[in-house]
């Protein structure tokens, strides 16, 4: 895995329309903090798909694009046991919570891209994550993209703290940063790209 070259694009990808995905990413981290998680699976399984039809299609992504998650509520609201699953791996010893979110870490993408339910999507996320010894480069994904960028904005702030404005554009770059692994472990679906 090309930990440098996904990072680098999300972040590109990004900065070309950095109005929208902020937006997204701030509605998406509200109203799921809002509902207690509950709504993270179709909240960020839309944005999930905006991102995707921008990537393949090249597509300017648009906040209509969120409500997609919402059509698809009732595979994409159970994605909340996978959430809870991994924050029980945390809270036991925290080993595995960092292992499930490595298996996991596609899931809810295959959700969205291939209409799979969660437990077929935690499979093949999985299976795909393990498979050729693939598991640690996965993981220092995971560490490198999701674990590191959160604990050094929390500490930049605590010396600067307009910087944890920069808490902002996490889960957009992230999220990106997971879309264009995932194209390059899985590949296009023609599902998504028949949506114009």
């Amino acid at each position: 895995m090309d930990i440098q070259q996904h990072t680098q694009r999300a972040v590109q990808t990004f900065s070309e329309h950095v109005l929208i995905y902020l937006v997204a990413g701030v509605l998406v981290s509200l109203l799921s903090g809002i509902t207690f998680g509950l709504l993270a699976g179709p909240l960020m399984g839309g944005f999930i798909r905006m991102a995707l039809l921008h990537i393949r299609t090249g597509r300017s992504p648009e906040l209509a694009d969120l409500a997609y998650g919402f059509q698809e509520f009732g595979n994409l609201f159970f994605y909340v046991i996978v959430i809870v699953l991994t924050l029980l791996g945390f809270v036991l010893f925290i080993l595995p919570g960092v292992i499930f979110s490595t298996w996991w870490m596609y899931a809810l993408i295959l959700m969205v891209d291939r209409k799979m339910d969660y437990r077929e999507a935690m499979r093949a996320s999985k299976n795909r994550v393990t498979e050729h010894g693939g598991f640690y480069s996965h993981l220092g994904f995971i560490i490198l993209v999701f674990f590191l960028p959160p604990l050094a904005v929390h500490a930049l702030s605590a010396f600067f703290p307009p910087l944890s404005l920069l808490n902002l554009a996490l889960f957009p770059v992230q999220a990106l940063a997971l879309v264009y692994a995932y194209e390059a472990n899985f590949g296009a679906s023609s599902e998504v790209n028949r949506v114009s």
